[in-house]
């Protein structure tokens, strides 16, 4: 069944939805529902139809607490079949580390170190399912992790979550991203100034 709603965006932004829900996904303490939206005329619905990739960008995750005036359209609107399949919580969250699937970010092979007390509460709770020990150092200080895995918004904050007690060691590029995002971060508390790039 389609769902009708308003939708208050992050950045302040409102607009009326209508959703095709497909399931829904609880990830820091939140819940959201993933589905498909729907096209507000027919003949935009044509346009996007005609490749399979273009209905993937209607896919949406929205948090439930942004959802407001709510309402039920009571006639079935199945998904197609391809789509059925893609939109479960295994397929669409394969490789993926919370609630951003990021299709620009392609799936990686991650290592991290992880150094002692850390290693033992991301032992207790893997960061991911992929999450393999590697290695161990001899005096017990740290050990290394790799992950298979889209190196999203939400897996990097969750790096940096853990502070100085991770560190990324490859791929070279997710290495030296996040050295920046700490530069940036530096220079923010120096300056006080925003430098996440957003608007």
């Amino acid at each position: 069944y389609l769902l009708k709603f308003k939708y208050v965006s992050g950045f302040g932004a409102e607009s009326d939805i209508v959703l095709q829900p497909a399931f829904v996904r609880y990830f820091k303490q939140r819940w959201y529902v993933v589905g498909v939206k729907k096209q507000r005329s027919a003949s935009e619905g044509k346009a996007n139809s005609s490749a399979e990739q273009d209905e993937k960008k209607l896919v949406r995750v929205l948090p439930f607490d942004r959802i407001s005036f709510l309402k039920l359209i009571c006639e079935k609107h199945p998904l197609p079949a391809k789509m059925k399949k893609f939109l479960t919580p295994e397929n669409y969250y394969e490789d993926c580390f919370g609630i951003y699937r990021m299709e620009d970010v392609p799936v990686e092979k991650i290592r991290i170190r992880a150094f002692y007390p850390e290693y033992n509460y991301i032992e207790e709770v893997p960061l991911h399912e992929s999450q393999q020990k590697v290695k161990e150092s001899k005096d017990g200080m740290y050990r290394e992790y790799t992950f298979t895995i889209r190196p999203s918004r939400d897996f990097l904050q969750e790096l940096l979550w853990h502070g100085r007690n991770i560190i990324v060691l490859k791929p070279e590029n997710l290495r030296q991203e996040m050295i920046g995002i700490l530069k940036d971060m530096t220079k923010s508390y120096e300056t006080g100034e925003c430098l996440n790039g957003e608007e």
